[in-house]
């Protein structure tokens, strides 16, 4: 009689999260799928990560998913989203694949990744901590028939309410603004004239330091007389008060730049109370079956349409300011980064739809990286004809920082990529002196990363307590985590520029940091940390696997 082998039964635990979650008991084999760095568990589990396989992934799904995004302007274009001759699906958040706001599509690789572990370790059950209804859906529909249960939660709020609590503040805050401004022009008061052919956008006082020089173009755009800013914007990537907002009017007028918000009216004002209620109802049950690779993304891309739907409904007043502006000065040529983002593709819109004779220059504002979504286009989007129902508005012409991100650029579809002469925000190197008997390791935190890079690094800190080392959160990002950690004696927060920390740094850790980036030109050793379940989106693993060295920015 043949005889049979019990199979051991097993399950596949996937934790969410960065904080220490507590597994219940099991008698069988626990496999550990991680999304975050997590902490010390306790119990016996076979960690089964592989952060090679998820960034191939990444690469290797980045025109199918491309693709598979695109797939929804012709939905939305149905539904009547569009303005004139021109998709508002295409100035979206969720067109641009915005990453640092989404979990979409880090959701979809980590699925890929889960499936092919699922088909290899053949889980009897599988179990969500600290998940969202959300990742059991999606975690169901690559499961079968095995089962997907769920310990610890994670509660979500009616964002949509929120969204459109926030939209109505910012358009009160814009009547406000256009009603103060009017009577200020009103009481006599002059606005600059534009003489000069070329003009640089910039996000004041964000991206402008003291002297009036924007720290991305530098040089390049010399003092705020070349500036054309908006302090405004669409609220979401700065906000002011209406008492702030007159202030920084006044101190950057009188460095010589033109403000783009001068030139909002009460007609653009009600023009935004319109489709901020409009674009809510054409954009309900939108994508509320959503499958990539028979993968369930629907939940993921409902919140993308939402947050998407409440930026281009701002959008929708401000576009009025640009339009006025761009009327009222004689320009040959206009440079803006953010040109791969919605603000960046509504401000190309306006220039090639009203002045298509403006030469419209892009200008690379950070590190590229092939495995950053926002620089990925699909095939079927990008032409240079004024086809703006189907094709993505982008500049003539871009300033690429490097010969890797001109590639990059160039394989979306992008035409006459240019390198600059330089990379202007990182003049502030060649000032720095390294010493010779530099002692710290400084652990970058990015935008959305920090509070798993410093739980990722804290293990090493502990290994080494003769070792000094700082923490540096991003200077704009939200940083109330802060209180959350503890940190040993030999690690300390810093809030120093980077600048003034560098000559002392032996060592930089960072996951997508571009303070690691900058850290390879000076020549200080960096430790790319990958985050578990994370995509790691610095633009040094492509150096790193293309063996191209970064350009030196220091001069001899």
């Amino acid at each position: 009689m043949k005889s049979t082998v019990e199979r051991i039964p097993s399950r596949l635990i996937i934790y969410l999260g960065d904080n220490n979650p507590t597994i219940p008991d099991f008698h069988g084999r626990s496999f550990l799928y991680r999304i975050g760095a997590g902490g010390v568990l306790q119990g016996e589990f076979e960690e089964v990560n592989n952060a090679a396989r998820l960034n191939q992934l990444a690469l290797e799904l980045r025109d199918t998913y491309s693709d598979w995004i695109y797939s929804l302007n012709e939905s939305c274009l149905k539904r009547g989203l569009k303005l004139k001759e021109l998709s508002l699906f295409l100035i979206s958040d969720c067109s641009a694949k915005r990453t640092e706001l989404f979990p979409t599509y880090s959701v979809f690789c980590n699925l890929q990744l889960i499936r092919e572990i699922i088909e290899a370790r053949e889980p009897n059950q599988i179990l969500i901590v600290n998940g969202t209804l959300g990742w059991k859906r999606s975690l169901k529909s690559i499961a079968k028939k095995i089962p997907v249960k769920m310990k610890a939660r994670r509660w979500r709020g009616p964002d949509g309410f929120r969204r459109l609590a926030s939209d109505l503040r910012f358009l009160l805050q814009l009547g406000l603004v256009i009603f103060q401004n009017k009577a200020a022009r009103n009481s006599g008061e002059k606005t600059l004239d534009v003489e000069k052919k070329r003009l640089f956008f910039s996000i004041y006082p964000k991206m402008v330091d003291e002297s009036g020089c924007d720290r991305k173009y530098g040089e390049m755009a010399g003092g705020a007389d070349s500036l054309a800013v908006s302090i405004l914007t669409d609220g979401l990537h700065q906000h002011v008060t209406v008492k702030e907002f007159f202030e920084f009017r006044r101190r950057i007028i009188a460095k010589g730049a033109r403000v783009i918000d001068d030139y909002l009216n009460y007609r653009d004002l009600m023009k935004g109370v319109y489709w901020v209620c409009t674009l809510r109802l054409k954009t309900l049950r939108l994508g509320a079956a959503m499958e990539l690779h028979n993968i369930d993304l629907s939940s993921w891309v409902a919140e993308e349409i939402g947050q998407s739907a409440s930026r281009v409904g701002r959008f929708m007043v401000i576009k009025g300011g640009f339009e006025k502006f761009f009327d009222s000065v004689n320009i040959d040529e206009f440079v803006y980064y953010l040109h791969e983002y919605p603000l960046g593709r509504l401000i190309s819109w306006v220039l090639a739809t009203n002045h298509p004779d403006v030469i419209r220059i892009g200008f690379q504002h950070g590190p590229c990286a092939w495995r950053k979504m926002v620089y990925a286009l699909s095939s079927e989007e990008v032409a240079h004809s004024p086809n703006f129902l189907y094709h993505v508005p982008i500049p003539n012409k871009v300033l690429a920082e490097d010969l890797h991100s001109a590639k990059v650029y160039r394989y979306s579809g992008y035409s006459n990529v240019e390198l600059m002469e330089r990379i202007y925000r990182l003049d502030y190197l060649k000032d720095i002196v390294m010493q010779e008997d530099a002692d710290i390791s400084l652990v970058a935190a990015g935008l959305n990363d920090g509070l798993a890079i410093i739980q990722a690094v804290l293990p090493e800190i502990r290994k080494h307590p003769q070792f000094e080392y700082r923490f540096k959160p991003h200077p704009l990002a939200n940083n109330k985590y802060l209180s959350q950690i503890e940190l040993p004696k030999n690690c300390q927060i810093t809030h120093s520029p980077v600048y003034q920390l560098m000559p002392r740094v032996k060592t930089v850790y960072v996951s997508y940091s571009s303070v690691g980036y900058e850290a390879s030109l000076l020549g200080i050793s960096v430790h790319l940390i990958d985050i578990p379940g994370r995509i790691n989106e610095s633009s040094l693993m492509d150096i790193a696997r293309n063996r191209v060295r970064p350009r030196v920015v220091k001069e001899a």
